[in-house]
């Protein structure tokens, strides 16, 4: 079972709480329902407050699972969080039996690097 991984979760949030708005014009939403319903591009961030969050937080999906292969933590790591058996292997292990392949950088990258996770998020915020 593969669980969202919680530094792109981290990132979400990180996105979410730098440029998140709510949109509090129902004349807005109403259009934004309009636009989704004939099929227009209802993402244009110029249709609501919330759009740019959102397309920030896509962007980011895109890229993290262009560089790890997944958002999902089991697909990442090969372990099984919601297992103590898998934790525990994980945290004995500290993850090194298992590389993530990665298309960027020294082109594989071994077990969690969260400072990297950050510095990616990062780029998105701004």
């Amino acid at each position: 079972m593969g669980r969202t991984c919680s530094a792109f979760t981290a990132g979400v949030m990180a996105i979410g709480l730098r440029t998140g708005e709510i949109e509090d014009s129902p004349l807005r939403v109403i259009r934004l329902l309009a636009i989704m319903t004939v099929g227009g591009n209802a993402f244009d961030e110029k249709i609501n407050k919330f759009n740019r969050s959102m397309n920030r937080g896509n962007a980011l999906s895109r890229w993290f699972t262009e560089e790890f292969g997944s958002t999902q933590c089991q697909a990442i790591t090969h372990c099984d969080f919601s297992d103590v058996k898998g934790v525990n292997s994980y945290n004995r292990d500290r993850g090194r039996p298992h590389e993530v392949q990665a298309n960027r950088g020294e082109g594989r990258r071994k077990g969690p690097d969260y400072d990297f996770y950050i510095r990616a998020a990062a780029l998105f915020i701004s």
